[in-house]
């Protein structure tokens, strides 16, 4: 009966029985292997409702379901917190929603964690196009302080002090571009 109820995904009911064995005989061999087996068919049943939570997150980000995408996403990340890389989705999530301030709150906590300098330079980006030109300006001195010879850095960082009515540094930026 126990065997049956875990195959059936009737896990307590599986459970309670179990216990009612043990309380009978705490030493039966058969209680134990049929408690292990439980807990590989529990286990194996969460993992595979978290990977159908996981595609169902992904499917409706690729249909532009964003709003369902990220509620999705943010359901698997609260039973998973430690899945980096769907946090990338998860801003992506953001993203398809026009919602560029918690996209940037996701690379920030990305960032946080671990510097990455194509991640601050994705950040810095979306302040740009958010129109936040006083923390792109910020976001893209720091990445050219970094790299020089980031083309795309030089040129984000020209747009965003033309943005800032800083014409002067614009103009410097975009010569060095040109030449």
């Amino acid at each position: 009966s126990a065997i049956l109820s875990y195959q059936t995904q009737k896990f307590t009911a599986s459970e309670n029985l179990i216990a009612e064995i043990e309380k009978i005989d705490p030493t039966n061999a058969d209680a134990k292997e049929i408690k292990y087996n439980l807990f590989i068919q529990k286990k194996q049943f969460e993992d595979d409702q978290l990977f159908n939570l996981l595609q169902n997150a992904r499917n409706s980000l690729t249909d532009k379901k964003c709003e369902e995408a990220i509620a999705s996403f943010k359901d698997y990340l609260s039973k998973t917190p430690d899945n980096e890389k769907v946090y990338y989705e998860l801003a992506n999530a953001y993203i398809c929603a026009n919602d560029y301030s918690n996209a940037i709150k996701v690379y920030t906590s990305l960032i946080d964690k671990k510097y990455d300098y194509d991640l601050v330079k994705q950040r810095a980006k979306w302040y740009f196009w958010k129109g936040d030109s006083l923390n792109a300006l910020k976001e893209f001195k720091s990445l050219y302080d970094v790299n020089k010879d980031d083309a795309e850095v030089k040129l984000f960082l020209g747009d965003s002090y033309f943005k800032m009515k800083d014409y002067s540094n614009a103009k410097k930026l975009f010569s060095e571009l040109l030449t």
